[in-house]
């Protein structure tokens, strides 16, 4: 009998060792420095439509959405960052160029400055697949930002806040069940 004890956790023992995951406790999720803890008042907004988000998809969420906020400043630095990162000099000059070329963009434009500049005014949020959190845009105006607060009535405004918080919250739940990063994201 004590031999088979032996077996046993030997076997467990050889178990765990295959899979260290196992053994490591889990990391407390946090947002990355820079990026501040959603305000208050639109947690109940956001849970409301993760509720929307899993039923529309028909899945559940696995863990709740680590989400934070920026402000426009951060937002155009984080985005200038990844564009370097993402389309650097050799890479984009070439697009540039085609562009001008075909008279898509004017000839003085600088697509480095441009860009950015252009992103930061369209996006009102994102989720980051590589370190699993959501960031909505903390801006005058609201999530779409003080021009299309004008053009809009205030119901609209919140309808279409409501629908792209929806639209990154979807991102979410698919990551949580197929891994965006695995197979490409946008």
């Amino acid at each position: 009998m004590p031999t088979r004890h032996v077996l046993s956790a030997v076997s467990w023992l050889t178990i765990l060792a295959l899979f260290p995951s196992y053994l490591r406790a889990e990391e407390p999720r946090a947002l990355p420095p820079g990026i501040a803890p959603l305000a208050e008042g639109m947690r109940g907004q956001l849970e409301r439509l993760q509720v929307q988000a899993a039923k529309i998809r028909g899945l559940p969420f696995k863990q709740p959405v680590l989400v934070g906020q920026l402000d426009e400043p951060a937002l155009k630095k984080q985005l200038v960052a990844l564009f370097e990162e993402e389309l650097p000099a050799e890479k984009l000059l070439p697009l540039e160029r085609a562009a001008k070329a075909f008279n898509l963009i004017p000839q003085e434009m600088d697509l480095a400055t441009y860009y950015p500049k252009l992103l930061t005014s369209q996006v009102g949020g994102f989720y980051e697949p590589k370190k699993k959190y959501l960031v909505i845009v903390d801006r005058e105006g609201g999530l779409l930002g003080p021009e299309m607060a004008k053009r809009v009535s205030a119901a609209t405004s919140q309808r279409l806040s409501e629908t792209a918080l929806l639209h990154e919250l979807v991102h979410a739940l698919q990551d949580q069940h197929y891994d965006l990063e695995k197979y490409g994201h946008d």
